[in-house]
């Protein structure tokens, strides 16, 4: 996953574009997550965390998972126990790659 700020001119055209744009788990603690982290996980940690839950999982059992609303941009943060204490973020965006993929692999 990748979030791109880029600026441009009152043309239209890109400024600053760096060569190699890196993405959240790439920056790693200098995403900057957690200092907005309820439970002083970075971005990377969360997804780390997320991921290993997953596994030995069906994708309708993780699709399956219970979500609460936190906010306007968090409307899918587990609910589930096992992640509590490890994952608070949004985690919407992965389980539609998860369910395309499953969809995509029958």
């Amino acid at each position: 996953m990748q979030q791109t700020k880029v600026q441009f001119t009152a043309e239209g055209k890109v400024v600053d574009l760096p060569e190699t744009l890196k993405t959240k788990m790439e920056l790693g603690p200098d995403y900057g997550m957690l200092k907005a982290s309820p439970i002083g996980k970075e971005w990377f940690e969360q997804a780390e965390a997320f991921s290993a839950y997953c596994v030995g999982k069906t994708p309708e059992e993780v699709l399956g998972m219970a979500t609460k609303v936190k906010d306007d941009n968090h409307p899918a943060v587990p609910d589930v126990a096992d992640l509590a204490t490890s994952v608070t973020m949004d985690v919407s965006d992965f389980l539609e790659a998860l369910g395309k993929a499953a969809a995509n692999a029958k």
